[in-house]
C-alpha cells in the first residue's frame, strides 16, 4: 500500500458521530480538527470535549473551530445532518476530499458536484444531549462499525480514510457497493420515526413502511443490500449503558430533545419524493410523516 497522504482529519460536525469519531482518531494520534458551533463549540474550546463510554471518561483537548484553516493533507468527514449538508460544504474547500458519514443517500450526489466524495454508513450508538459531551454506548472491542467506499473522484481515499478508522478501533471494510449499503440503513430507518411521532408503530406498520421503501427503490433502479444481510453485519455490534443508563433514544430522539431539526425530510421523506416522482404509491410513510411533521410543529 502507498504511503497515507492524509495529515489531518477534519470532522465538520462534531455532535455524537462526529464526535465520537474525533475522540477515538485523537486518542491514537491521528490530528484532528472539529468545525462546530455554538454552546457546543464554546464548551470544546474551554473544557475539552468530554468522550465517554462504558469503560471510562476521557477529555480530548482538540482544535475546535468555527471556519477551519485548511492545509494540504487534509481529509473531511461530514458528520452534520443532512439538512445541514449544503451550508457546511460552502466550508469546505474543493481540492479537500469529502466522507459523507450522514444517514440518508442524497448527500454524496450533492458533495460530488465539487469534491472528490466518499460514501461511508455508520453504525454508532452515539449520544449527544448537552454541549462539550458525547457518550458511545458500545461493547468493548467496537466502538463502531463505519463502512466506507468510493463514490466520485480519485479512489484510493477510501482505503486512506479506512487504516486511520481501523488504527482507532472502528470495525471498517472498503466496500465497491457502499451506496447499496447505505440504502438498506436507509430502509432500516424507515421505522425510526417513532421516535418523533411518540409511541411504537407494530410490526405491521414498519414492515409497511419497509416495503414502500423497497417499492420505491426498485422503481428507481437503485439497488440496496438485503436486510437481513445487512442486519447480519450489524448483529455483533453490542450497545451497553453508561453508569447504568441505557441510551435514551436514537439521533432522531436527540434532534428533538435538544430542539434541532428533524431529518426525517431526508429519510421517509426522501421515499415520498421519490415515490411521487416515479408514481409508486407511499401511503404509510406519507401519513406518517405528516404526523411527525405535526409533532414537531407543536413541540418546536
Amino acid at each position: 500500500m502507498s504511503q497515507n497522504p492524509i495529515q489531518r482529519v477534519v470532522i465538520v460536525g462534531a455532535g455524537g458521530v462526529g464526535g465520537g469519531i474525533a475522540g477515538l482518531l485523537a486518542s491514537v494520534g491521528i490530528d484532528v480538527l472539529l468545525v462546530a458551533r455554538g454552546p457546543h463549540l464554546a464548551a470544546i474550546q474551554s473544557s475539552g470535549l468530554i468522550v465517554r463510554t462504558p469503560t471510562e471518561t476521557r477529555v480530548h483537548r482538540l482544535v475546535a473551530c468555527e471556519h477551519p484553516q485548511w492545509k494540504a493533507g487534509d481529509v473531511a468527514l461530514l458528520c452534520v445532518k443532512s439538512q445541514d449538508t449544503v451550508e457546511a460544504l460552502q466550508l469546505i474547500p474543493s481540492g479537500v476530499p469529502v466522507f459523507c458519514a450522514q444517514n440518508g443517500v442524497e448527500n454524496e450526489a450533492i458533495v460530488a458536484g465539487s469534491h472528490t466524495t466518499g460514501a461511508m454508513l455508520v453504525w454508532i450508538t452515539a449520544v449527544y444531549l448537552k454541549p462539550g459531551i458525547v457518550d458511545l454506548h458500545h461493547g468493548v472491542g467496537c466502538p463502531g462499525i463505519l463502512d466506507l467506499g468510493h463514490f466520485s473522484g480519485e479512489q484510493n481515499w477510501a482505503t486512506f480514510v479506512a487504516e486511520m478508522l481501523v488504527k482507532a478501533g472502528f470495525d471498517c471494510v472498503v466496500r465497491p457497493d457502499i451506496m447499496a449499503w447505505k440504502r438498506a440503513k436507509l430502509l432500516s430507518n424507515l421505522r425510526g420515526i417513532s421516535q418523533i411521532t411518540d409511541g411504537e408503530l407494530d410490526r405491521e406498520l414498519c414492515d409497511a413502511m419497509v416495503d414502500e421503501g423497497k417499492a420505491v427503490l426498485n422503481a428507481a433502479k437503485q439497488p440496496f443490500t438485503p436486510l437481513d444481510t445487512f442486519m447480519e453485519r450489524m448483529s455483533g455490534f453490542q450497545c451497553i449503558p453508561i453508569d447504568g443508563i441505557k441510551r435514551p433514544g436514537g439521533s432522531l430522539w436527540q434532534s428533538r430533545e435538544r430542539g434541532a431539526s428533524s431529518e426525517l425530510g431526508w429519510l421517509n421523506g426522501y421515499i415520498c419524493r421519490t415515490g411521487k416522482t416515479l408514481g409508486i404509491p407511499t401511503p404509510v410513510n406519507s401519513r406518517l410523516l405528516a404526523q411527525a411533521g405535526r409533532v414537531v410543529a407543536v413541540t418546536g
